[in-house]
């Protein structure tokens, strides 16, 4: 299989009316640009073999073996094997079971591994860029844009996961459950390099993640009338997933040193930092003891529990995660004589997200300009006030990023359009005439 990809841009100016925004329009190109263009093109190969086996509809067997190879590697790498193995059993087909013939109940279990080639076509490749600005005796030079990798291998994930699906109530209720690990291995990551070398950087298999989660769907089939052509279906599903970072590359340390810079420790963003052991989304920040009636600066707690009022980076510790506890999905499916009604709502609980609304409209914020009112009847005014916030002052201070600023997730509801999908389908009979 190949797959080819190719893109051009360009930009224009000089249109004569705002209106009139076709490119052809344009009078002329942007001053020091020129056209650009992109071309991607790889190539992937594969061989696949399955072998099935079931016994009296009640024990099941299946197994896969295939061999991909793909251009995105190195070429000492580029071939790699993927597998798995299923096992089943049907419950309700063995001699023991005595429950209603709607009722079922299965057991699965399955091991396997997987790779994904979800990465540029260039990565294992030693690249040049042409510089059509520099000439020597008629011809363009070129410079080296990217340094390759001819060992660079697959990111596999290896995964094991069982469940069950029980069917009850007279098949009123469905219920299928399911838990997994997944330990992501190889994984492709930037590796830094020293200056000296003309690179900042060049892919490397380094890095191990491990996730594990649990998912469960509850089915009521609240309505199941053949005669009247009528069934209506409820879904709720809530979905559980814990990742932790095994191995990291010196690239990932690179970044958590710009995490913890000063300039990176103000502001409305929250850096992630990236420790082995740890969640890739944690948040780190420093924990607060409030504001000091005394003189209104900021009181932060080291890491081994002493009160300061100098802020630094090194106290920064685990103070929740921005990976909602439990999500899920709520859905409703109604069918009446070929037409159908879908819904589908999403909701999230846990999980915590930086509240930078405080760090923006209130405590950083130039109170003469626009600015939460809170900046006027929450901040420290005197000595001995017991106030959320810092002083008042028109002077906007660099603002840290304490874990008071930290906001729980305990239910949020997506019901606004863009989360919220609704599908009516019509028969076939009420749209084409025969």
């Amino acid at each position: 299989m190949q797959s080819e990809t190719e893109g051009e841009s360009f930009t224009g100016v000089g249109f004569i009316n705002p209106d009139m925004i076709f490119i052809g329009a344009a009078n002329a190109f942007q001053e020091n640009t020129s056209p650009q263009g992109t071309y991607d093109k790889s190539r992937l190969v594969g061989f696949f073999t399955n072998v099935n086996y079931g016994y009296g509809n009640r024990y099941f067997l299946d197994f896969s073996f295939r061999s991909d190879g793909s251009s995105k590697f190195g070429r000492n790498s580029r071939f790699a094997p993927f597998w798995s193995l299923g096992v089943a059993w049907n419950v309700h087909n063995e001699s023991f079971w005595h429950a209603h013939e709607k009722n079922a109940l299965k057991l699965r279990a399955s091991v396997g591994s997987t790779g994904t080639t979800n990465f540029s076509s260039t990565q294992a490749l030693t690249t040049y860029l042409y510089d059509f600005s520099r000439e020597y005796n008629g011809n363009f030079g070129v410079s080296l844009a990217g340094y390759g990798n001819s060992s660079l291998k697959w990111q596999t994930t290896l995964s094991y996961n069982v469940g069950v699906d029980f069917t009850f109530l007279h098949g009123l209720v469905v219920f299928n459950g399911d838990f997994y690990i997944k330990n992501t291995r190889s994984l492709l990551l930037p590796v830094t390099v020293a200056p000296s070398t003309g690179f900042i950087d060049y892919v490397e298999n380094i890095g191990k993640l491990r996730n594990t989660g649990v998912e469960a769907r509850l089915r009521f089939n609240l309505i199941q009338d053949a005669v009247k052509d009528l069934r209506w279906n409820v879904t709720l599903s809530a979905f559980h997933n814990r990742s932790k970072i095994t191995q990291l590359s010196n690239q990932l340390e690179t970044i958590n040193q710009y995490a913890n810079d000063d300039r990176a420790n103000q502001g409305t963003v929250v850096y992630r930092q990236f420790e082995a052991g740890r969640s890739q989304t944690a948040l780190m920040v420093v924990r607060s003891g409030g504001i000091d009636p005394a003189t209104g600066n900021e009181i932060y707690i080291k890491r081994n529990g002493e009160m300061t009022f100098e802020y630094n980076h090194n106290d920064k510790i685990e103070c929740g995660d921005m990976k909602p506890k439990i999500e899920g999905n709520v859905n409703t499916n109604l069918n009446w004589k070929g037409f159908n009604l879908y819904m589908l709502f999403k909701y999230q609980y846990g999980g915590k997200i930086y509240n930078a609304t405080l760090a923006s409209k209130v405590e950083g914020v130039n109170p003469l300009k626009n600015a939460d009112k809170r900046v006027l009847y929450d901040r420290w005014k005197e000595p001995g006030d017991h106030a959320k916030l810092l002083s008042n002052t028109i002077r906007v201070r660099p603002i840290r990023q304490p874990a008071w600023y930290l906001i729980t997730i305990c239910w949020l509801c997506k019901v606004s359009p863009c989360h919220m999908s609704c599908l009516v389908r019509f028969p076939r009979k009420c749209i084409w005439k025969e």
